[in-house]
């Protein structure tokens, strides 16, 4: 419906963890390029949608529900990606003043197998996943057990602590 494809970039400002994983999965599976908005400043959100021509923006409400919605292309994109960027990453770095980064796809599949080998056990176990999407520990957190064959349990909620995770657990 929305054409998603390679070449493609989704923009997703995702309020649950949930949301946005399963929106990083299907967006995956579709070639296009992954691009969590959560946490971005609505100025910086809009300016990064003109940079990258953002395609399709899918916006998580209050109650949960969502909106996708096709964005209007306007001028021609400032930085054209090509079809082997799986997500965009904003990072401050050390200044503070926000920068983007694109992960090529090989590059997603090279640190997914190498933090395999390093923290998937062989047995069948759980692995809580609490980290924001937009942050780059969530590679560990969800990728890593998914693609091993272990279970995933997502924390809800902002307030994240070491008796929730026990609970969840």
């Amino acid at each position: 419906q929305y054409s998603v494809g390679p070449g493609s970039v989704v923009a997703v400002d995702a309020k649950s963890q949930l949301l946005s994983f399963v929106s990083q999965v299907a967006i995956s599976k579709f070639g296009a390029t992954y691009f969590p908005t959560s946490g971005l400043n609505a100025d910086l959100q809009v300016a990064a949608t003109n940079i990258f021509n953002v395609s399709v923006v899918i916006s998580e409400k209050v109650d949960g529900s969502f909106h996708v919605s096709r964005n209007a292309r306007g001028k021609p994109p400032q930085v054209v990606l090509d079809e082997t960027c799986a997500y965009i990453m904003a990072t401050s770095g050390s200044t503070g003043t926000p920068k983007f980064a694109c992960i090529s796809r090989s590059t997603f599949v090279s640190v997914i197998n190498g933090l395999s080998q390093e923290y998937a056990p062989e047995e069948s176990c759980t692995f809580l996943g609490f980290a924001p999407t937009t942050f780059s520990s969530s590679l560990r957190q969800l990728w890593v057990p998914l693609t091993r064959g272990h279970s995933l349990q997502l924390a809800q909620g902002g307030n994240f602590d070491a008796d929730l995770a026990w609970e969840i657990l």
